[in-house]
């Protein structure tokens, strides 16, 4: 007897694409535990000052979620880690403390548990920023 595995193959992959959309939707409704790890990003930094160094330039962090909200979080619109450095206006080492307002998760995600993994702030150091010398350029 020969088996023909064309025959309705529209239906069976229409079949197929059902029973991972259902697979899909159940098991992102589990609970999971996600380390990631994000740059850190600074924003409105004063024009007169530039960042001379930043430790660490990458931190880890651990996401508690459902499966759809950390499909969201990593895969459709990456969190992301941004320091405001508007309040800075002298060049100077300073220790920022690193909180859930500075990550760039939605509002309607306020279930979400996010841990900062082994550091707690970040350090950096501004200077001056000096124009470049007009003198050179003859």
């Amino acid at each position: 007897m020969k088996i023909n595995l064309l025959r309705n193959i529209g239906w069976k992959i229409v079949g197929l694409l059902l029973a991972f959309g259902l697979w899909f939707h159940l098991t992102t409704q589990n609970h999971f535990r996600q380390t990631i790890t994000v740059n850190v990003e600074f924003a409105n930094l004063d024009p007169h000052l530039k960042l001379v160094s930043e430790n660490p330039r990458t931190v880890k962090l651990e996401i508690a979620a459902d499966g759809k909200q950390l499909f969201h979080l990593i895969y459709l619109k990456p969190i992301r880690l941004i320091v405001d450095l508007a309040e800075f206006r002298k060049p100077g080492n300073y220790s920022i403390e690193l909180v859930k307002r500075h990550l760039t998760i939605p509002e309607n995600m306020d279930e979400v548990m996010v841990g900062f993994v082994g550091v707690n702030s970040i350090a950096i150091a501004l200077d001056w920023n000096k124009p470049a010398d007009d003198s050179s350029r003859n």
